[in-house]
């Protein structure tokens, strides 16, 4: 079980991270209301103090200039959130040495690295490197039939239960498929039916 300073921190991370994706998800609004008149603007050119006027002289009406504007300082409030956060943050990646260890990698920062520390814990206990990436869930689950996908040879079929009660089958002879067929192998060349002879006629009585 995680200490109570390591859920504070992931607490942290996740607080910041669903801040910024309602940041990104109003970037991604304005951007498109701007598509709707076939203009495209920057997140940097739209917090200009005459940005909105540009948009006047551009024909965009009121009503989506008002829903431009409310997004405008919805983003500059999660911005006044987030800086500080991060500021704290990347004082708990300096301190903590799994942290300082991740970001040897290129392209993984303070923030970064403290997010895959919180959110791993403790990597030793993970037996193989497959079973930390199923953790993570960066392997899907492949439930479909054949012994195919797109992504390779499917090792394993799980087969599918129902979720009510069992339920009774009559007693039936197994019939088995012969050797090779249904797993990918080749299948035994049929062998060829024995002619059968007519039977003889008896002769008709009188």
């Amino acid at each position: 079980m995680p200490t109570v300073d390591e859920r504070a921190n992931r607490e942290r991370v996740r607080r910041r991270t669903h801040l910024v994706r309602l940041r990104t998800s109003a970037t991604n609004r304005i951007f498109g209301l701007l598509t709707q008149w076939g203009m495209r603007r920057s997140l940097k050119a739209l917090r200009a103090p005459d940005a909105l006027e540009d948009l006047v002289k551009e024909g965009v009406p009121a009503v989506w200039r008002q829903s431009i504007g409310t997004l405008l300082a919805l983003i500059a409030d999660l911005d006044a959130q987030i800086k500080p956060l991060e500021k704290e943050l990347r004082v708990h990646a300096r301190q903590d040495e799994r942290a300082k260890l991740l970001m040897t990698i290129p392209g993984i920062a303070e923030l970064l690295g403290l997010t895959f520390a919180c959110e791993i814990g403790d990597v030793t206990r993970f037996p193989t490197a497959c079973k930390l990436v199923g953790y993570s869930g960066l392997t899907p689950r492949i439930t479909q039939s054949g012994v195919s996908s797109r992504i390779g040879q499917i090792t394993r079929q799980v087969p599918r239960r129902c979720a009510g009660p069992p339920s009774r089958r009559p007693n039936r002879p197994t019939v088995r498929p012969a050797p090779g067929i249904g797993c990918g192998l080749r299948s035994r060349p049929a062998t060829a039916a024995k002619p059968t002879r007519p039977k003889p006629r008896s002769p008709a009585k009188s």
